[in-house]
């Protein structure tokens, strides 16, 4: 099940034409894996606390139509893979007014041991919850 939130495009986002700037597009990606993990549960730093760290290892991106300064997105977020180190989430981020797909992305997140930053099993609690979004 996809988590889905609704962005406004800020002026931040966008070039000096008012069009989307690729960097700005990344905030869009963080918010959705913000909520995906805010409505799982992990956020309350649990996870933190026990000493894991989850860097993205691997982001892919297809933009595919302009975002403009002042329009509305929705970002739709949800696990395509779960291994037994890594998970990886997919994201839509569409424009709902103009019924366009504007960018889709995959983000590959691994947990490691924040003191030999080696990958560690993905906790018992952490695949539960991101199991309740794998989509399929």
């Amino acid at each position: 099940m996809a988590v889905s939130i609704d962005e406004p495009v800020m002026f931040r986002d966008t070039d000096a034409t008012g069009i989307g700037h690729y960097l700005g597009m990344l905030r869009f990606l963080e918010r959705g894996e913000y909520a995906l993990m805010e409505a799982i549960g992990v956020l309350n730093r649990s996870l933190l606390q026990e000493r894991y760290h989850f860097p993205r290892v691997h982001l892919s991106v297809n933009y595919r139509h302009p975002i403009r300064f002042g329009d509305r997105l929705r970002v739709r977020t949800w696990v395509q893979r779960i291994g037994t180190t890594s998970y990886t989430l997919g994201m839509e981020v569409t424009n709902p007014a103009r019924e366009q797909l504007c960018f889709d992305a995959e983000i590959t997140v691994v947990v490691v041991d924040p003191e030999t930053m080696r990958p560690v099993p993905i906790p018992e609690p952490l695949r539960a919850a991101l199991a309740q979004h794998l989509a399929g």
